[in-house]
């Protein structure tokens, strides 16, 4: 996937995948085992909206976090999901 943008100090990216064109956010997820990425498809507008969007991005961000968006992901839902990162200063 090539990257767009990436948030580093919120741990969130934008992505678009070369063969299909699709455009998904990502966000890093650590379990017992490995950090991996979740990936979860947005529509362009968002990308091209960012960082003017960056409260309806980070409130995405926070339902992916909470595992509530996974009719959007391109992952499944891992038997050991682990935890998602959170930035420093946020209490999560």
């Amino acid at each position: 996937m090539n990257l767009i943008h990436l948030n580093a100090d919120r741990y969130f990216s934008f992505r678009q995948e070369e063969k299909t064109g699709k455009y998904y956010l990502s966000i890093p997820i650590s379990n017992s085992q490995i950090d991996y990425m979740e990936y979860y498809e947005v529509p362009k507008s968002m990308v091209d909206s960012y960082p003017n969007n960056i409260q309806e991005v980070e409130d995405l961000v926070k339902r992916c976090r909470e595992g509530l968006m996974f009719h959007i992901s391109l992952n499944e839902r891992a038997p050991d999901r682990g935890g998602p990162w959170y930035p420093k200063n946020e209490n999560s």
